[in-house]
């Protein structure tokens, strides 16, 4: 036992329980994939000048828009139905749901381009709009990107349901890095010039690689034996409007993140932007630990979809684990605030403020735990698309009321961020009551 537990892979972390060593893998894949986006800009900066990393900043913005759009909402379902679907043993419906959610993809991605292309054709014979060299390199390279990023996300989601989050999401972080940094090696060793072509040819290749490699990873895992059919009886089947609301909720969830740095340009310095962007990157570095934990517990949460004593035992571990994880690193944040601003060349005392305010609404976040992602996964998707809808209005109010001071803006995140979570985790408890009445036979003893 001691020779195989010496051989297996990160030794020293078996002997934790299986969920949190589970999570420290999970942990340093992200971490990794962190450590290498930021060496990905660093290596850029140094070899073909700050405006090669605003060229891939902007196609990696659109990308994952236009993904977003054109994959209506099939990643979250390939999660939700890869789940019930392997409790089931029903191997089949994995794949044949799989190549519809690509074909869809595919047909859409096709009905953009043709959309995108038309409209830029349009504008230059009414308004004699000519686009540059660089600039239709990047509609062309977002149009290219869009379905390998949207098709990856749904192999991804689906190789989480299967229970293999490690390979998902260390292929879906750390390959489009990996390729960048080659790439930012052959530049600097003069064998390829730093032309716009050549950067989002790298970014394209990259996306291209990680979705082929997690399809193979995806087609291994089906190839494996079934397991023994689990109890089929507390999934519920996906009704025909929750699609909807999968795709509808993943594009206002990007508007939402995306939010203070959408409307800023417009009303503060670019000073200010910068102190924030900076606080908001910290901070959101600590929170992906969040978005680990939903891997694991998304399929979970889509298999106990009608037992309401589960689901309530579920969440309660959530919020448990995520204020575990998320309180200690908050601290630490706030201890190196001043460490921090001087290493991004800030002034000290000009980020701690900044880092309270945003680790406030975060520590909301934790201490509700993966209430929106209980609603999505169980059949409240229509409730969390509206919380977002009332949270996005509520933010860019109080963003607009308080844009004259960065301190306000920041707090006004924050504020946005702790109204949605307690406004999920309201539903959520609402949600679970509910498929209490409505379930009281499979409810499991709490």
């Amino acid at each position: 036992m001691k020779a195989a537990a010496a051989s297996a892979p990160f030794p020293g972390l078996w002997p934790l329980p299986h969920r949190l060593r589970r999570g420290a893998i999970l942990a340093v894949s992200r971490g990794t994939a962190v450590a290498m986006q930021m060496g990905v800009q660093v290596a850029l900066g140094a070899v073909a000048g700050p405006a090669a990393i605003g060229l891939l900043q902007v196609h990696m913005a659109w990308t994952n828009i236009s993904a977003e759009l054109i994959g209506a909402g099939e990643a979250t379902r390939a999660l939700r139905d890869t789940a019930v679907r392997e409790e089931a043993g029903d191997r089949a419906s994995i794949g044949a749901g799989l190549r519809r959610s690509s074909r869809r993809i595919a047909g859409l991605a096709l009905v953009l381009a043709a959309a995108v292309l038309a409209g830029r054709e349009l504008l230059r014979w009414l308004g004699g709009f000519e686009y540059g060299s660089d600039a239709n390199a990047l509609i062309l390279a977002v149009l290219c990107s869009a379905p390998l990023l949207a098709g990856g996300r749904v192999f991804a989601e689906a190789l989480k349901a299967l229970n293999v989050p490690i390979a998902a999401i260390s292929l879906e972080n750390l390959v489009l890095p990996m390729v960048l940094l080659f790439l930012c090696a052959l530049l600097a060793a003069g064998l390829l010039p730093p032309t716009a072509v050549i950067l989002l040819g790298g970014a394209i290749t990259g996306m291209g690689l990680a979705m082929v490699l997690l399809r193979l990873r995806l087609n291994r895992r089906l190839g494996y034996p079934t397991s023994p059919a689990g109890s089929k009886d507390r999934a519920r089947p996906l009704r025909r409007h929750e699609q909807l609301f999968f795709w509808l909720t993943g594009l206002l969830n990007i508007a939402f993140l995306q939010l203070p740095f959408l409307l800023l340009p417009w009303i503060a310095s670019p000073d200010e932007i910068g102190r924030l962007a900076v606080a908001h990157k910290l901070v959101n570095i600590v929170t992906t630990l969040l978005i680990l934990l939903a891997a694991l517990y998304g399929p979970r949460f889509a298999l106990a979809a009608t037992d309401a004593g589960a689901l309530r035992r579920l969440l309660f571990e959530t919020q448990r684990l995520s204020l575990l994880l998320i309180a200690p690193l908050w601290l630490c944040l706030m201890l190196a605030a001043d460490p921090l601003a001087r290493l991004f060349s800030l002034p000290d005392a000009s980020l701690l403020s900044l880092l309270l305010a945003l680790g406030v609404g975060q520590l909301v976040n934790a201490a509700t735990g993966l209430s929106g992602v209980l609603l999505t996964m169980s059949g409240g998707a229509r409730l969390e698309f509206q919380i977002l809808l009332v949270s996005t209005a509520a933010s860019l109010l109080l963003i607009l009321a308080g844009h004259k001071n960065i301190e306000h803006v920041a707090a006004a995140i924050a504020a946005g961020i702790a109204l949605r979570n307690l406004l999920s985790f309201a539903a959520a408890r609402f949600h679970i009551a509910r498929i209490q009445r409505e379930y009281p036979c499979k409810a499991s003893t709490s």
